[in-house]
């Protein structure tokens, strides 16, 4: 079983092919706009590589990109939704998210090479 419910078979402008893409999701997950794939419902993107993310109130566990549990404070005033942790061998970046480390290789003092 694939889950494809269907498929059209319409004919296709070959000059201006429309991009594939999920247009909807079975129940229990919802169409994410950030990646336009499907997600458990009630949760949120974090970004790739991201473990733990705050929402801008709430932290969040986070598993394959998307929250898995979320604290559940009553938030006065929303920040801005950051990724507070990453996975081994990346790190939070200025804007949030997570990058690659980059092993420093510069020589320091009294190197010969």
């Amino acid at each position: 079983d694939t889950g494809i419910a269907g498929c059209t078979e319409k004919g296709c402008d070959a000059e201006n092919p429309i991009e594939n893409a999920c247009q909807s999701c079975i129940d229990g997950y919802e169409l994410q706009e950030e990646t336009n794939e499907c997600a458990p419902t009630g949760s949120s993107y974090c970004g790739e590589n991201c473990v733990i993310w705050s929402d801008g109130c709430n932290a969040c566990q986070c598993e394959n990109g998307y929250s898995t549990s979320c604290d559940d404070a009553i938030c006065v005033w929303q920040g801005i939704p950051t990724c507070l942790a990453c996975a081994d061998g990346y790190e939070v970046n200025d804007d949030g998210e997570c990058s690659e480390i980059v092993p420093d290789t510069t020589c320091s003092d009294n190197c010969a090479s």
